[in-house]
């Protein structure tokens, strides 16, 4: 991406700006984050989402000119991460919790059927 954005590629670079939206935001927050807290979060970061396909090649062009020097990006997998600030560590957690819960569920989901399935074939 820096590559095309330092070639003035905009044509080439947007296919990757364009990648770097989350796609069906809405069941993605809901999945992750719950049936209540989902809708929410999503609502809440859609004007920032929004702009992300728009501000890529303007944030490749800062740090291409140096105006951002410090670009580091971090994958949280779980809530234990060090390197989650106070902001972000209850999000982490609650994401965790969420998805466990969402796993059991559909064990628990699937287990039904499968009992179901039993009691009707005797």
């Amino acid at each position: 991406m820096l590559k095309l954005a330092e070639k003035g590629d905009q044509q080439a670079l947007s296919p990757y700006a364009r990648s770097l939206v989350l796609p069906d935001a809405g069941n993605r927050f809901k999945f992750v984050f719950g049936d209540e807290l989902g809708p929410l979060m999503a609502s809440t970061s859609a004007p920032m989402r929004g702009g992300t396909e728009a501000d890529t090649p303007k944030l490749l062009s800062m740090i291409i000119t140096g105006k951002l020097m410090d670009v580091e990006a971090v994958r949280f997998d779980d809530s234990c991460n060090e390197r989650a600030t106070p902001v972000e560590y209850p999000f982490l957690l609650l994401r965790q919790r969420t998805l466990s819960e969402n796993t059991a569920n559909r064990y628990k989901s699937r287990l039904t059927l499968s009992l179901n399935a039993l009691r009707a074939k005797k």
